[in-house]
């Protein structure tokens, strides 16, 4: 059956696609956010890209509380830890992406 991810949650919880052609997306999607945010050129595209990845992390935690909480709000479980690690992570972006001038627009 194969060990549960936070990536394999999100993907059950886009129904697009099937879960194994959609953790394969999910996964290049994260790849291009990571070099995206490399180039202070692209850090928008990686903004845009993050920003279209949320809803999906936020969904996990509403269709799946069971897999993502022991006890909710308190404590996650590992799966529910890397979901709340890319809260983190977007709204850290943002705040990068806020700063960034206007001149690679």
């Amino acid at each position: 059956m194969g060990h549960e991810t936070a990536t394999s949650l999100l993907a059950h919880t886009i129904y697009w696609g099937s879960p194994e052609m959609m953790v394969l997306v999910l996964g290049w999607w994260e790849v291009a956010i990571g070099v995206a945010m490399l180039y202070k050129p692209f850090v928008r595209v990686a903004l845009f890209l993050l920003l279209l990845r949320i809803p999906g992390t936020v969904l996990a935690f509403v269709l799946l509380p069971d897999v993502t909480f022991i006890e909710f709000p308190l404590i996650p479980t590992p799966e529910g830890q890397y979901l709340l690690k890319d809260l983190v992570l977007f709204f850290a972006a943002m705040a990068i992406g806020g700063s960034i001038r206007h001149e690679y627009s």
